[in-house]
């Protein structure tokens, strides 16, 4: 805490020391009180005094205070993060050339704070359209309109030596991938973490969400339950491979909010869309610390299947690559990507927008990270992708291979 300017004291100290005046002359006689009904009316005041360090306490709190790895100052059980980016996007058709050119920005700033050990709640404050889940950039347009910001997290977080639960609006919780969900879309109900330490190497995880997507007043809600068991098991220091097997079962049974955005490229029939979405979705990873000559290297392989399609178009794939390692300033890392995803395979609407489809499409992408300094991360991002299957898109304009270039500069704090 940084001095006052001027005074030889700080801000926690002139907070502690008007503590003890408020203690001594309002809350410190109730509490000395004979009276078990002076005592209760003390204690009920106490947190309405901020920071008060010996009476604003639940049974719960003060337990974690007798923990040493638990702060006592309600200061240090603050932490606040983020990061910047900013974008400069390309795109071209083998047609048309260079069909558009546009500047992006993106900020995120979160805050959380540990009410107790156990006990958290936490926000997130984003920039970005507050109507669509799926992203938080902001294309530079509009004759120079002030840029839109909202609160994508919003969240109470308890925790056990097992057991993590989340209620509200939280991080998503399930091992992912761009293809089913997007890196952006964070759910809303409740969600729960189950860890288990098999042995030594091999950690199991149990995870649940119930993600309400509509809530309507006068029907059915859509919304969405799903399970993923995951097993990461270490071969050694430094080969570890991971294990996840999800399954997402939606309910979409009133769709009067969604728009254009959130119908996307599923196929769609009048009353909504033409298929149900059961999915079940496997991940397979494999990491090496050491992989070739000392640079880490790893593999991804992800295959989804719609359960509740109508067509033969029920099957995604993705596959990844990567070599390097950008968690040291000055190191590079390669990867390369492909996918393959048919038009029902994925729910469109929480799927990734890298590309003008969210599904039904086949993508070759390459990326390369740099990191500059401890908080400066310098990306490039190539996407080289077309329609999987014309019958199911609209004219001829996603019928040949199209191109997107992004560089992106982003920094975290």
């Amino acid at each position: 805490m940084k001095l006052i300017h001027g005074y030889g004291c700080s801000i926690s100290s002139l907070v502690a020391e008007f503590n003890r005046a408020v203690i001594w002359r309002f809350v410190g006689p109730l509490l000395s009180s004979n009276s078990e009904s002076k005592r209760k009316i003390a204690i009920l005041l106490c947190p309405f005094f901020v920071g008060l360090p010996e009476y604003s306490r639940s049974e719960d709190s003060i337990a974690a205070a007798q923990d040493n790895s638990f702060p006592s100052y309600w200061g240090d059980r603050i932490s606040i993060g983020g990061d910047a980016r900013i974008r400069e996007e390309l795109n071209f058709s083998q047609s048309n050339g260079n069909t558009r050119n546009r500047m992006v920005v993106r900020g995120r700033l979160s805050v959380d704070y540990d009410i107790n050990a156990s006990l958290s709640v936490g926000a997130r404050l984003v920039t970005g359209d507050a109507d669509d889940p799926n992203t938080s950039d902001v294309t530079l347009s509009n004759f120079v309109d002030d840029i839109p910001v909202a609160l994508d997290q919003f969240w109470l977080r308890y925790k056990s030596a097992s057991w993590t639960f989340y209620g509200g609006k939280f991080p998503q919780l399930f091992k992912r991938t761009d293809m089913v969900w997007d890196g952006d879309v964070n759910p809303q109900g409740v969600g729960s973490i189950y860890s288990a330490s098999l042995s030594d190497a091999t950690l199991a995880n149990l995870v649940a969400t119930y993600m309400i997507i509509d809530e309507d007043s006068d029907g059915a809600n859509s919304d969405m339950w799903g399970f993923q068991p995951r097993l990461k098991h270490a071969f050694s220091d430094h080969l570890v491979s991971q294990l996840s097997l999800g399954y997402y079962s939606y309910q979409l049974n009133n769709l009067a909010s969604a728009d254009d955005g959130d119908f996307r490229s599923n196929v769609l029939i009048d009353d909504g869309y033409a298929s149900d979405f059961e999915l079940v979705d496997l991940i397979v990873e494999l990491r090496s610390a050491r992989g070739i000559n000392n640079w880490p290297i790893g593999a991804r392989i992800n295959v989804v299947k719609n359960l509740g399609a109508t067509n033969d178009a029920d099957l995604g794939f993705s596959a990844s690559g990567w070599m390097g390692d950008i968690n040291s300033v000055g190191y590079w890392r390669v990867s390369y990507l492909y996918e393959h995803v048919e038009v029902d395979a994925v729910y469109a609407a929480f799927s990734h927008d890298n590309l003008s489809l969210a599904t039904n499409y086949w993508l070759s992408g390459l990326n390369i990270d740099y990191k500059a300094t401890e908080n400066v991360l310098a990306t490039l991002n190539w996407y080289h992708y077309k329609a999987l299957a014309q019958e199911y898109i609209s004219g001829d304009a996603n019928s040949e291979w199209l191109d997107r270039v992004r560089l992106n500069l982003q920094i975290t704090f």
